[in-house]
């Protein structure tokens, strides 16, 4: 299980409810937890962490689509041991945006080593 929350017409003095809603889901994913306040859009994302393959590098960064990174981020994902196990900063170095679901794609080294023919850099 993961697990994700959300809600519109936030403001920068939502971010304790947010987080709260988080902690709420902590039964749902224990490996990491991640929080997006955008005061200016009005979006407010929050997710909670289950790792099922890649514990130490299996990153959920929160970025803008844009890839600016927004101070509104209130706390990157953590593994177990309260260390940061991606930063938006690390992911917006790579690119401009960021592709986010909840699930799992069981042939991705299939699927990474085709991209890396292609000439893609991970």
């Amino acid at each position: 299980m993961c697990g994700i929350c959300g809600f519109t017409q936030a403001t920068s003095a939502d971010a304790l409810a947010l987080k709260a809603m988080c902690d709420i889901m902590a039964h749902r994913g224990p490996d990491g937890e991640g929080q997006y306040l955008d005061a200016e859009s009005g979006i407010a994302l929050g997710h909670r962490r289950l790792s099922l393959i890649d514990l130490a590098n299996g990153n959920q960064p929160m970025v803008r689509a844009t890839g600016e990174h927004d101070s509104a981020i209130t706390s990157p994902a953590l593994m177990p041991d309260g260390t940061p196990c991606g930063t938006p900063e690390s992911m917006l170095a790579k690119g401009d945006f960021a592709i986010v679901f909840n699930g799992e794609i069981y042939n991705y080294q299939d699927l990474r080593a085709e991209l890396e023919t292609q000439g893609w850099q991970f």
